[in-house]
């Protein structure tokens, strides 16, 4: 089916399409950790824009999410410049994550 898909290059074409809809999912939970971690995220930029990932999994179609993170970046006013740093910083976390089993 293509590059980067990874565990989904086996699935059918009619699955691509539904899960990839803006209207797929319908209900989207988040766990108190990863909402209490957005929330003193959010606080904490002040009047600057900020940045940040949220992990999770699909159970149907069902979002959950189960961690977040801020990504260390510079906002401004009216935007947030990721770097090459805010990269490095996302496959350090999401490998690290992975190693402890969360």
């Amino acid at each position: 089916m293509g590059v980067g898909l990874g565990e989904y290059r086996d699935c059918p074409l009619s699955f691509f399409h539904d899960c990839f809809s803006p209207n797929y999912f319908k209900q989207a939970k988040v766990s108190a950790l990863a909402l209490l971690k957005m929330v003193m995220h959010a606080r904490s930029g002040g009047s600057l824009e900020i940045m940040g990932l949220m992990t999770g999994k699909v159970d149907g179609n069902t979002m959950i999410v189960l961690d977040s993170f801020a990504l260390p970046v510079e906002g401004t006013e009216t935007r947030v410049n990721a770097a090459a740093e805010a990269n490095e910083y996302m496959v350090e976390y999401i490998t690290a994550s992975n190693n402890v089993g969360e």
